[in-house]
């Protein structure tokens, strides 16, 4: 799921909230609510993989950011290899139950909030950013879809979204601080550090109102 925005600027009036909700460990909370495993592992796929989210779970609560991090990792790229003929844990079938599962349901959480008048501004495949005016009608709809579909929503509160697309954008969060996508994440292993100076000027610019051509300098 992936909405279609190009070039788009978001800030909220006073009367408003702008909110980025994601599901918490989306596509591994569908393999385990559903109980989904591929046929030739049966349930020691299952139980592997619940003991792996246990684990992560517990790290993230203790704050110990390296193994929340790496187990992430693990059960992220084990859905990722049901895709994969090359590993022994190629299930196409079941990565298609899980895409098209976690697709639906948040169409059709989003489908519910937009019929209420409350504007999704963009989605992608675990979350979506909504500008919101009545805050008891979207918090009952969401609070009512996490209990029939068994899922969690997480928050963050932005001040203002600049997004090149769904999957390229920079947030300033109410704290003012940044949370960047694509061409604007922090850089990582995951992405080659070329050209930060351009990422940091504009993070410079939106956040204090420093030129450009200074932060360059």
């Amino acid at each position: 799921l992936h909405s279609s925005e190009k070039a788009q600027i978001i800030k909220p009036d006073k009367k408003q909230s702008l909110i980025d909700r994601d599901v918490t460990s989306y596509y591994p909370m569908i393999i385990i609510n559903r109980k989904l495993a591929p046929k030739h592992l049966d349930k020691r796929f299952l139980k592997i993989y619940k003991e792996i989210f246990e684990d992560r779970k517990k790290a993230k609560q203790t704050g110990d950011k390296l193994t929340d991090a790496s187990l992430k990792l693990a059960l992220n790229s084990s859905f990722g290899k049901l895709g994969s003929k090359w590993s022994f844990l190629y299930s196409p079938e079941l990565m298609l139950n899980v895409t098209l599962t976690g697709q639906l349901c948040l169409l059709w959480l989003i489908e519910v909030l937009e019929r209420n008048d409350i504007q999704v501004m963009s989605a992608n495949t675990d979350g979506f950013v909504s500008l919101v005016d009545d805050m008891e009608t979207f918090d009952k709809i969401c609070s009512k879809w996490e209990r029939k579909t068994k899922f969690n929503l997480e928050d963050t509160y932005y001040k203002a979204l600049y997004s090149r697309d769904v999957n390229n954008y920079l947030a300033i969060t109410i704290d003012s601080k940044t949370k960047g996508k694509g061409i604007f994440a922090e850089t990582s292993l995951r992405k080659n550090p070329t050209g930060d100076i351009i990422i940091q000027s504009v993070k410079d610019y939106l956040l204090s109102g420093t030129s450009i051509e200074d932060t360059i300098n």
